[in-house]
């Protein structure tokens, strides 16, 4: 049985586990841009968690821990994701998750950077 929506629309819990590395490296690069994390953006990763699975996002949480020591490591890696659906839901991820609190010069570098990559038309100016 698939997790996919029954419009047909990607789900987090698609996510293979290299997609997951990259949307929660991606993430907390992004929260970590502007120096600090704030309520809302904690509620965002609480949501991020639940929809993933609690499971897949501690996996995924610890091990970019060791993976990425830079945001350039991040984008490095997410940029060998090849899946068109995966990439637009991650960059929705980020864009959400940045506006969450108000979207700081940091984070809407962060999502310019990965919509270019990615060739998204990014929704964060």
């Amino acid at each position: 049985m698939s997790d996919t929506s029954q419009d047909g629309t990607m789900n987090l819990t698609d996510l293979n586990a290299d997609e997951r590395l990259a949307l929660i490296g991606l993430v907390a690069q992004m929260v970590s841009a502007d120096g600090e994390m704030s309520e809302e953006e904690m509620a965002e990763l609480g949501q991020l968690g639940a929809e993933m699975g609690q499971d897949a996002f501690a996996s995924a949480f610890e091990a970019q821990k060791s993976r990425f020591s830079s945001l350039d490591d991040a984008i490095d890696f997410a940029s060998k994701i090849e899946n068109q659906d995966a990439r637009e839901m991650i960059h929705t991820c980020l864009v959400d998750m940045a506006q969450s609190d108000g979207l700081a010069d940091e984070e809407a570098h962060i999502i310019r950077r990965v919509a270019l990559m990615w060739g998204i038309a990014s929704r964060a100016s």
